[in-house]
Parts: C-alpha cells; structure tokens; sequence
C-alpha cells in the first residue's frame, strides 16, 4: 500500500523556517497543524491498488478546510461527548 500525507501550518503572524530537523516556528501566538492522508487502498479489491493522484487529493483536501474556529465548531456538533470530556478535564470536574 502507498500513501501521500501532507500538513498545511496556520500560524498568524508567526515566522515559519523550514530547517533540516523539522520545521521552526517563532513569535507564535496560536498554531493550528492540519494533516491529511491518501492511499492507494482499494476496498473493493485489497489486490488492486486505486490508481490517483494522492498529492493532489491531499492538496484539495487542506485547500478546502475551514479555519480554526469553524473547525471547531464541527468538531463539537459531531462529537459532542469528547467536548464535554475535554471541557470537564480542564476544568476539574
């Protein structure tokens, strides 16, 4: 199986530096990291791989996604019980 994953790195105001060890990231006051994956996996026959562009549905995929606020937004609709569980374990309760 083979894949393509791809980051997209939302970070207002902040200087971004690629660097041999990764990626340096200075005068951040919030930092949102996206990520996405694709396979060649195919459900329908295991045997034979799906034959696309993963890059490029990577790409679409992170061109398409909404900003932080909204994401999480979604994120609370559909799964409600983990929002509260994070809210109760911030807050102690």
């Amino acid at each position: 199986m083979k894949f393509t994953a791809e980051i997209r790195v939302v970070a207002p105001g902040a200087t971004l530096t690629a660097t041999q060890d990764g990626l340096r990231v200075c005068n951040a006051t919030e930092l949102l990291l996206l990520a996405t994956a694709a396979t060649d996996y195919n459900l329908a026959d295991s045997l034979t791989p799906l034959t696309y562009e993963r890059a490029l549905a990577c790409h679409e995929t992170l061109a398409h996604t909404s900003e932080f606020a909204d994401l999480l937004a979604e994120h609370e609709v559909a799964h409600p019980r983990l929002a509260m569980a994070s809210d109760n374990a911030c807050s102690g309760g």
